[in-house]
């Protein structure tokens, strides 16, 4: 049946070919482009509303200051920069703003980590191997869910996440929730003695875009070829 098409139509579809399987490639990953000023927020689902001291990671150890929230509240995170390794910003407790907060800073105060892995907010997506090979012995289990469902912004998103179930690690007990393709921390329940907390992100001021290194690598290769293909469909026009 193929060889009964005439060349340019055997080219055209070869080009929507290309097309189609370039689009498979860019669903292949989920990322965003965090800016300085963009802000993650979390609604608070659940808390011990206890005074709590908000420590740093060490080093430096830092202490910002005393927080509680209550359920209802937000927890907001805003960018200030990157200093390569990790985001520095203001986080806002309730009613409560510490300034120039690391990320691993928020990680050790609100326990979203897993001594010695510092989750927090933001994870580093890209060595998920090496993360989970420094908490199995940490009691914390790791589990792939896929098709987790969160409304972000009003909107309803689709994540692939990655769970760490910690049972009794020195007295914590969590469950933190990653989005696999960004690192992207989503929800998660933690505890330690009398904290307890429980968050669900809300909102974000950038949109996690079906945009990855792989679609635009396929984009590339549209461009490159598109050329090539009109030339040949013009030669085979003229020696017709």
């Amino acid at each position: 049946m193929f060889k009964s098409i005439n060349i340019p139509c055997k080219i055209a579809i070869l080009f929507v070919l290309l097309i189609s399987s370039s689009s498979l490639i860019a669903r292949a990953y989920f990322v965003f482009d965090v800016d300085i000023g963009d802000t993650v927020t979390y609604n608070i689902v659940a808390s011990s509303e206890t005074n709590n001291a908000f420590w740093g990671s060490w080093p430096p150890g830092t202490y910002f200051g005393d927080w509680s929230v209550s359920v209802g509240d937000n927890v907001s995170y805003t960018i200030l920069g990157d200093i390569d390794t990790d985001y520095v910003g203001n986080i806002q407790l309730g009613n409560y703003t510490f300034e120039n907060v690391r990320d691993v800073d928020l990680a050790s105060a609100l326990i979203i980590s897993i001594y010695p892995w510092s989750g927090g907010f933001f994870a580093n997506f890209s060595d998920w191997d090496s993360i989970e090979n420094s908490v199995v012995s940490a009691n914390t289990t790791i589990e792939n869910q896929n098709d987790l469902s969160l409304v972000i912004n009003g909107k309803q998103h689709t994540f692939n996440a990655k769970i760490f179930h910690v049972q009794n690690y020195y007295g914590q007990y969590s469950d933190l929730y990653y989005d696999t393709e960004t690192g992207l921390f989503i929800n998660g329940t933690t505890s330690f003695g009398n904290y307890s907390l429980s968050l669900v992100l809300s909102e974000t001021t950038f949109e996690v875009e079906l945009i990855s290194v792989e679609a635009h690598l396929a984009f590339q290769l549209i461009l490159i070829t598109l050329p090539v293909l009109t030339i040949l469909v013009k030669k085979f026009q003229k020696f017709k």
